[in-house]
C-alpha cells in the first residue's frame, strides 16, 4: 500500500511538471503573445494602467512556470517548490472560473499560441492538477538541500530565453502567419471550423464612445475618426483567434489593398510599424537600410501601421519616402511580433520576418 501511494505521488510530482514545463516554454519562447494576452486581462479588470507592465511581467511568469516545473521534475526545494506550485494552481484555478463564468477574453492563452483551449477547459485541466498540486504540497520533505542556486539558474535561464525573443522573433512561431505560409492560399481556404462572427469594436476619438462594425462595413477604414480597440470572433463551436484567411491590408481613401498587394508580380516589402511617431532612431536607420535594399532588389514596399493615416501620410527614411497603409491591430501582433520589423511577401507567400534587432 505504501508503495503504492509513493508511486502516487511520483505521478503527482511528474504529471505536474511536464504541464508547468510545457506550458511555460510554450509562452517564455513567444513572450509578446503572453504581454498581450495579460493586456486582455487587465483591460478586462480595467486596469489597463498597468499595461506598461505586460511585456515584463508575462517573461517573468513564464520563466516562473518553467522554472517550478523542471523543478518539480528534478527534485529541488521540495517543499518550497510544491508550496509556490499549489498557491500558482490555486490563483489561476480561481482566475479560469472567472474566465470561464464571465468571459473575459476568448481563451486563457495558458499554453500560448501552441495548444487553443476553452475557458471551461482550461477551468477543467486546472481542477485535475490541483488536487495533484495538494498531494504533491503535503509529502514534500522540509529539508534544506544546497539546491536554491540550481532553481536561480533555472530561473535565469527562462528569462534569457524570453529577452532573447523580445529581441528577436518568438524561437518557435505557432502564429498562421510564419515563414512559408500562403496568404492566397489561405484566403481562398478559410478554415471550415463551423460558423463565424468577427466583430471589430473601435472608439469614435471624437465623443469617445466604441462602436462595433461588422468585417464586411468599411466604415472603420476611417482611422482618422475610429480608434481600433478589439477584434472578437466568435466561432458557432468555440472561439479562435485571427487566422491566416483574414490578412487585410487597406487605406481609409483606397479602400482594400489586401489583393493588388497579394497578386502583385513583384515582391512586397512590408515595413512593420505600430506607431509612426515612436520608431527609435536605431530601428529607423536599420528600416532605412532594409527599404533601400528593398527598392534596389525591385520589391514593392509598403510602410503598414495601425497609426490613423491621411492621403498624404509618408513614412520618411533617410530622405526617401515610401507609402502607408493600415492594418488592423490584432493583425499586426499576429503578423509579426515586435513593435517594429519587416515582412516579405513573394507571390502570395511570407517568405521572411525580421525584428528591428534583425535588420
Amino acid at each position: 500500500m505504501e508503495k503504492m501511494k509513493k508511486i502516487l505521488l511520483s505521478a503527482c510530482r511528474i504529471v505536474l511538471g511536464a504541464t508547468f514545463c510545457f506550458s511555460g516554454f510554450m509562452k517564455i519562447v513567444d513572450p509578446w503573445g503572453g504581454a498581450f494576452k495579460l493586456g486582455e486581462y487587465f483591460s478586462a479588470f480595467g486596469i489597463e494602467r498597468l499595461s506598461a507592465t505586460t511585456l515584463p511581467l508575462a517573461v517573468v511568469l513564464a520563466a516562473v512556470e518553467l522554472t517550478l516545473g523542471a523543478s518539480l521534475l528534478l527534485g529541488l526545494r521540495k517543499w518550497l517548490i510544491a508550496g509556490a506550485t499549489l498557491l500558482f494552481m490555486a490563483f489561476f484555478t480561481l482566475l479560469t472560473l472567472y474566465s470561464a463564468v464571465f468571459e473575459p477574453v476568448g481563451d486563457c492563452g495558458c499554453f500560448g499560441d501552441a495548444v487553443k483551449l476553452t475557458s471551461w477547459q482550461t477551468f477543467a485541466k486546472n481542477l485535475i492538477l490541483l488536487p495533484m498540486a495538494w498531494a504533491t504540497f503535503r509529502s514534500a520533505p522540509r529539508e534544506r538541500k544546497r539546491d536554491a542556486h540550481y532553481v536561480a539558474a533555472l530561473l535565469m535561464l527562462g528569462c534569457s530565453i524570453g529577452i532573447f525573443a523580445i529581441r528577436h522573433l518568438p524561437l518557435i512561431d505557432f502564429l498562421p502567419y510564419k515563414v512559408g505560409t500562403d496568404l492566397i492560399e489561405a484566403r481562398n481556404n478559410p478554415p471550415q471550423s463551423g460558423e463565424t462572427e468577427t466583430t471589430l469594436i473601435y472608439r469614435d476619438r471624437s465623443s469617445g464612445r466604441t462602436q462595433e462594425f461588422a468585417l464586411s462595413d468599411t466604415t472603420w477604414y476611417d482611422t482618422v475618426r475610429w480608434e481600433y480597440v478589439d477584434t472578437r470572433i466568435v466561432f458557432k463551436e468555440r472561439q479562435k483567434s485571427i487566422d491566416a484567411s483574414e490578412f487585410n491590408i487597406f487605406t481609409p481613401f483606397d479602400g482594400d489593398l489586401t489583393d493588388s498587394l497579394l497578386f502583385d508580380g513583384r515582391p512586397t516589402t512590408l515595413l512593420c510599424v505600430t506607431e509612426l511617431d515612436r520608431i527609435a532612431p536605431r530601428c529607423r536607420r536599420r528600416l532605412a537600410r532594409a527599404a533601400a535594399e528593398a527598392s534596389e532588389n525591385g520589391d514593392n514596399v509598403l510602410c503598414i501601421t495601425t497609426t490613423p493615416i491621411t492621403a498624404s501620410t509618408r513614412l520618411t527614411l533617410d530622405q526617401q519616402s515610401y507609402p502607408c497603409a493600415n492594418i488592423d491591430g490584432t493583425l499586426l501582433k499576429t503578423l509579426l511580433r515586435a513593435r517594429v520589423g519587416i515582412v516579405r511577401i513573394a507571390h502570395g507567400t511570407i517568405v521572411a520576418k525580421r525584428s528591428c534587432t534583425d535588420i
